[in-house]
C-alpha cells in the first residue's frame, strides 16, 4: 500500500461519503459506498494517470459510477466482502 495512494483517497473520498479498501494480494484499491461496489484500480493504473490528472479524472468516474451503481435496480451483485482487505477510509 502506497501512502501517495492513501493520503489521495483520504483527500478525495470522504466528502463524497464514499470508503475505500486495499487487497494486499491482488494490489488493488476498492471504492465503495454502503458495501457497493463504485471503482477498483491497482497502483500500476494510479500511477498511469499523471499527477495533475488525478483528482479531475478519478473524481467525476467515482461519481459517475456512484450515480450509475446506486441508481441500477438490479444492483444486488454489486455488494463487496469488506473483510476481503484492510480499511483505508
Amino acid at each position: 500500500m502506497r501512502q501517495e495512494i492513501v493520503d489521495f483517497l483520504k483527500e478525495v473520498l470522504p466528502p463524497l461519503g464514499l470508503s475505500a479498501d486495499y487487497m494486499t494480494g491482488k494490489d488493488t484499491y476498492l471504492i465503495h459506498k454502503q458495501g457497493r461496489m463504485i471503482q477498483g484500480f491497482t497502483t500500476k493504473i494510479f500511477y498511469s494517470i499523471p499527477k495533475r490528472a488525478r483528482k479531475n479524472e478519478l473524481g467525476p468516474l467515482l461519481t459517475f459510477g456512484l450515480t450509475s451503481n446506486l441508481g441500477n435496480s438490479n444492483n444486488q451483485n454489486l455488494f463487496i466482502e469488506r473483510r476481503v482487505g484492510k480499511r483505508i477510509v
